[in-house]
C-alpha cells in the first residue's frame, strides 16, 4: 500500500490539484461544472473552508483552500466532494475490475496534490493565484467564494 506524505496543519491554507482519471480529450469537470459546484457546497456546509481561488479545466483542477483553526482534515473533505460529484454522474466511464470490486467510479485519480503554505504566508497564495491566471488563462471556468458566499 503506498505511503503518502502529507503535511496536516490545523486551520492550513493549502493548494490542490486534483485530477480525472482519464485525462487525454475529457471535457468531463467543465459539462457537469453545476454538478461540482453543488458538490463543493454541499461538502463546504457540512465541513466548513475558506475557498480563495478555484479553477476548473475540462479534466483537472486547482484550488486554494483554508481550513479552520483546530481542523487539519482536508483528504475527508476531497473524498467528499469526489463522491458526491460521482454519485451525481450516471455509471458511463470504464471501470477496472478493481475499482468494481471496491465500488469506486472510474472518474477521478485516487491521489491528488497538496501544498501546505502556512509557514509561508500570503506571498505564496499570490503565487499560486498568479500561477492558476497566467497558466491556464485561455482555457479555464473560475469561480471563487465571495465574502456573500456567492460563487461567480
Amino acid at each position: 500500500m503506498p505511503d503518502y506524505r502529507r503535511v496536516y496543519v490545523e486551520g492550513g491554507l493549502y493548494f490542490f490539484t486534483v485530477n480525472l482519471l482519464q485525462r487525454r480529450g475529457n471535457d468531463l469537470l467543465v459539462r457537469h461544472i453545476d454538478s461540482l459546484r453543488a458538490a463543493v457546497r454541499k461538502v463546504k456546509k457540512a465541513h466548513p473552508f475558506t475557498i480563495h481561488a478555484f479553477v476548473v479545466l475540462p479534466e483537472h483542477l486547482h484550488c486554494i483552500l483554508e481550513l479552520p483553526t483546530g481542523d487539519d482534515d482536508f483528504p475527508l473533505r476531497w473524498r467528499l466532494i469526489k463522491s458526491e460529484f460521482s454519485k451525481s454522474l450516471p455509471i458511463t466511464e470504464r471501470r477496472s475490475a478493481v475499482r468494481v470490486r471496491r465500488g469506486e467510479r472510474g472518474i477521478w485519480q485516487r491521489r491528488f496534490i497538496s501544498f501546505p503554505s502556512s509557514g509561508l504566508g500570503m506571498p505564496t497564495l499570490k503565487l499560486c493565484l498568479t500561477f492558476n491566471h497566467y497558466e491556464h488563462k485561455d482555457k479555464p471556468v473560475l469561480f471563487v467564494d465571495t465574502p456573500s458566499g456567492a460563487w461567480q
